[in-house]
């Protein structure tokens, strides 16, 4: 029998690497692990005073940690218009470690709006952001006055483009794959969390998730449990995925790849 630490340390769970991390921090500290503040690590708008936002596009923040999902909520999770308090109204959406928020309506050309996150989200523990997030932003500006006779652009202000795949893993026709591997997704722009379902990021042979989540513009999916041994797997991402302006694929992506041969290691694993 062979013994995989090395590989399943290597190809494990986005949660196994957690973990290990959590190990190393618990020797370094005596066996004493300091409780560490959840952080925002990504947003759309991924920049502050972003001057060309489109009006039609939702709001997402991603965080380095599980966080609990009933804290946020529209009074910890909003966009306003500089000088007017009153938060926008929309819906919100979480898997506990993404978090996006789609405005019932359009927002207004050439308008400023700052983005913000309270101190009150927290994460599984009870630890919350040590401060407040904010993000300002200004949507695209108007575009000019028409000429007579001239027809109205509907789309002018909107993003209408389709999200993009950029990459994956395993990657295309990769063989000799982990049995305890994740796989994942990455797209050229932040996707709609409530887009992302096992019927629009399938994998056949029966493979449920134990965990199907976004981080960042990366979706993944933790195999409920380990892949099998020397199996060809096909992977189907459905046009059912859509942007934060609710642009789909343009169609299905669909890619392959076969695991490693488990007997094959075993009868190497011991001389």
């Amino acid at each position: 029998m062979k013994l995989k630490i090395g590989t399943h340390f290597q190809q494990g769970t986005f949660f196994h690497g957690l973990l290990l991390c959590s190990l190393f921090l618990i020797v370094s500290c005596g066996g004493i692990l300091p409780e560490s503040e959840p952080k925002i690590i990504s947003s759309s708008p991924s920049e502050q005073n972003n001057t060309d936002f489109p009006l039609n596009r939702g709001f997402s923040v991603t965080f380095n940690k599980e966080m609990e999902k009933t804290s946020l909520s529209e009074t910890t999770f909003f966009i306003h218009e500089t000088g007017a308090p009153i938060p926008l109204a929309g819906k919100i959406a979480t898997d506990g470690i993404t978090a996006s928020l789609k405005p019932e309506k359009n927002l207004k050309f050439s308008t400023r709006y700052i983005l913000t996150v309270t101190q009150a989200v927290r994460d599984l523990s009870g630890n919350s952001i040590s401060e407040v997030f904010q993000l300002a932003f200004t949507t695209l500006a108007a575009p000019a006055p028409l000429s007579p006779g001239s027809e109205p652009n509907p789309d002018a202000g909107l993003d209408t483009d389709p999200p993009i795949i950029l990459s994956t893993s395993p990657s295309n026709n990769e063989s000799g794959v982990p049995l305890q591997s994740t796989i994942t997704v990455t797209f050229n722009e932040f996707i709609d969390l409530t887009s992302l379902t096992e019927d629009s990021f399938d994998i056949n042979k029966g493979t449920k998730a134990k965990n199907l989540f976004l981080s960042g513009r990366t979706a993944v999916f933790e195999p409920e449990e380990d892949l099998r041994s020397n199996e060809d797997y096909s992977v189907i991402i459905t046009t059912g995925i859509k942007d934060l302006a609710g642009n789909a694929l343009v169609s299905d992506f669909i890619w392959t790849f076969s695991t490693e041969d488990d007997e094959e290691e075993h009868e190497d694993g011991f001389n």
